[in-house]
């Protein structure tokens, strides 16, 4: 079980890598992508960007896909989106086409995983 447990580990590390690379060749591309949390200098600004003066009342997606639960957000460049998630007992990473949401690739790990706050403290008896 300490090897499967281990091969899992480096599993993960794997895709963290993999991740770490497309944001740092990401991070390199031009403006209007957005390759990292809050943007290309971390603070929610869109620069470059020319938005419209309002918005319609509604909106209709272009399109959506499901990802699975996750702790960041999608990393943007040129006609690409990167997205990191879990799936089950797997963490997945995907490179979506910007245009139409179908999966260029698509990468995943088993990492079982149980958030802190989901565990139940043991009464004392």
């Amino acid at each position: 079980m300490r090897d499967r447990s281990r091969a899992g580990q480096r599993g993960l590390w794997r895709v963290v890598a993999a991740c770490m690379a497309v944001q740092t060749s990401l991070a390199l591309a031009g403006t209007g992508d957005w390759p990292q949390w809050r943007g290309p200098s971390r603070d929610g600004v869109a620069v470059g960007v020319d938005l419209p003066d309002s918005l319609p009342a509604s909106l209709k997606p272009l399109w959506q896909i499901e990802v699975g639960a996750g702790y960041s957000g999608p990393v943007v460049s040129g006609d690409k989106v990167v997205v990191l998630s879990r799936q089950g007992d797997d963490e997945v990473v995907q490179c979506l086409n910007a245009s139409d949401g179908k999966v260029l690739w698509r990468s995943s790990c088993s990492a079982p995983y149980e958030p802190a706050w989901s565990c139940r403290r043991s009464e004392a008896a």
